[in-house]
Order: C-alpha cells, then sequence, then structure tokens
C-alpha cells in the first residue's frame, strides 16, 4: 500500500543503511527474511516515525520513543500485503524492539542513559513514570 507519511531527509537516508547494517548481528535480526524488504520496511517505519513524534509534540528528547515506534510499526505492518512478507510474522513488539536502533540512528536519538540527578534525567523519570 501507498505511504503517505512524510519523506525522509536526504541526511537521514545517508543514515538509514548504516543503521540497518549495524543490527545484522542482532538476536532479533531475521536473516531469512530478504534485506531490500527490511530496508524498506525499516524506511517506511523511519517515517511513520516521525510523522507520529511530530503529532506529538516533537519532544526534542524522544522519550517516548518506545511507544511511538511500536506505534509506528504497528501501522507499517498493516500496510504490508501480503501477510508472509510481514517481518516477525506481524509481531509488532518483535520488529520494533529490532527496528529502534535504526530510528535511534537515523533520527540521532539521544541516549537514555542520562546521569541521575540531572535535568534531563528528572525530565525522563517525570515524563515515562519510570
Amino acid at each position: 500500500m501507498k505511504c503517505r507519511d512524510p519523506q525522509l531527509t536526504d541526511a537521514q537516508l545517508n543514515r538509514l543503511k548504516p543503521a540497518l547494517k549495524n543490527i545484522e548481528d542482532s538476536k532479533y535480526w531475521l536473516p531469512r527474511y530478504p534485506r531490500a524488504k527490511y530496508y524498506a520496511f525499516a524506511h517506511r517505519a523511519c517515517r511513520a516515525y516521525h510523522a507520529a513524534w511530530v503529532r506529538e509534540r516533537s519532544d526534542k528528547l524522544h522519550l517516548n520513543r518506545e511507544n511511538l515506534a511500536r506505534s509506528a510499526v504497528a501501522s507499517v505492518l498493516g500496510q504490508i500485503r501480503p501477510w508472509k512478507d510481514k517481518p516477525h510474522h506481524g509481531n509488532s513488539y518483535m520488529a520494533m524492539i529490532t527496528i529502534l536502533p535504526v530510528v535511534e540512528a537515523v533520527f540521532e536519538i539521544p541516549s537514555y542513559a542520562f546521569p541521575p540527578g540531572s535535568k534531563r534525567w528528572f525530565e525522563k523519570m517525570t515524563t515515562t513514570n519510570r
């Protein structure tokens, strides 16, 4: 199905391929799933993530990244036809775990590992209730 989310910038597209290459060693990577389809899936997931992030008031720290990534992955999985072409057999959680490092690399999202007691750490704790 046609993807209606906004296009990625050239810089983001340039970071997509190396980011996808870096997760091939992940235990969640599916070696039987074709690399070209994984690229197309990751590209659409990044576009959907960016659209959801903009709708959610563009939080600079991406504190809600997991929920937004899962929502983006679920929407992309809903666009894939036929069912056998869906990565991770349509499991949105497993696909999100696999694609989240790619999204973080493409959008240059800062790490969650803020020093305890810092301003960003307090912001993360109050925003995510963790």
